[in-house]
């Protein structure tokens, strides 16, 4: 039976078992980095050059180097409120108080247009009644 057991391969030098000792792949920067950092390493090389080199198209090489980043937007403050004056105080106190006055003599002249209708609606129905009668 130990015969059987010798001839078997070796399977000790075998890539699954020492492949735990290669140390792990490091992940790809994306290809806009790696475009602007050979671009950086070879600063005469053409935009076919560092296609071909990277394995990608002229015109994504070409977009990649000559379209700039959107700017940032700036945050934009808002203006701190500027307390009352007096004088202003005084003045918006002036306005509601005109307002106020004005809307009350809005009522008041509802409940005197609306008791002018009532009494023509009294009348109008007294008509209506020696009309028919």
């Amino acid at each position: 039976m130990l015969d059987f057991l010798k001839t078997l391969p070796d399977m000790t030098n075998t890539q699954e078992i020492t492949m735990h000792d290669t140390p792990k792949a490091q992940p790809k920067k994306p290809l806009t980095k790696r475009i602007r950092a050979y671009k950086a390493e070879n600063p005469t090389a053409s935009y076919k050059d560092i296609a071909a080199a990277l394995g990608t198209t002229y015109q994504y090489v070409y977009t990649t180097l000559n379209v700039k980043a959107a700017p940032k937007k700036k945050a934009v403050k808002q203006p701190a409120e500027k307390p009352i004056n007096k004088k202003d105080f005084e003045k918006l106190s002036e306005d509601n108080e005109v307002k106020r006055m004005i809307m009350e003599a809005q009522a008041h002249r509802i409940g005197e247009l609306t008791t002018i209708i009532e009494y023509l609606e009294d009348k109008i129905d007294s008509l209506n009644e020696l009309k028919y009668s």
